[in-house]
């Protein structure tokens, strides 16, 4: 005969789920930011709950497929992802950053060409900006 499960008292169901259901902090938000900052909490022995509303985890870090094309879906540079933070988090020899030159650019809202855009180096983001100043201050070709 099987022995019978001892059934827990009443009292100790309410502290066990109220232990299950709390913490010290709530990060509202799964994307790259709160991952980090729960992450950080947690290390740190505060008992941390991140909450995410859409399906994944990730946020403006996602990356997506257009058309076969592996694309960020916002974050269009990681330049405050600090190596420290990898390092921290134990993601160190998975994580690969990639800086390219140009971190932003806005195109031009006729033509479609690169207006202006802001490099890595500052000497050649004030070069863009003086170039786009004098494209823009010409009058517009007849056509």
């Amino acid at each position: 005969m099987a022995a019978k499960k001892k059934q827990a008292a009443p009292a100790e169901k309410a502290a066990a789920k109220k232990a299950r259901n709390s913490a010290d902090v709530i990060v509202l938000g799964g994307g790259h930011n709160g991952l980090v900052a729960a992450a950080y909490l947690a290390r740190a022995g505060i008992k941390t709950i991140l909450l995410e509303a859409r399906g994944e985890l990730g946020g403006m870090a996602l990356t997506a497929d257009i058309d076969g094309v592996k694309a960020p879906m916002l974050a269009h540079t990681v330049g405050r992802f600090r190596p420290r933070v990898a390092r921290d988090l134990g993601l160190a020899g998975s994580v690969r950053l990639v800086e390219p030159e140009v971190r932003s650019f806005a195109p031009h809202p006729t033509d479609g060409n690169i207006d202006h855009a802001l490099s890595r180096s500052c000497k050649r983001s004030a070069e863009g900006a003086r170039e786009a100043t004098e494209r823009q201050s010409r009058p517009p070709l007849a056509s």
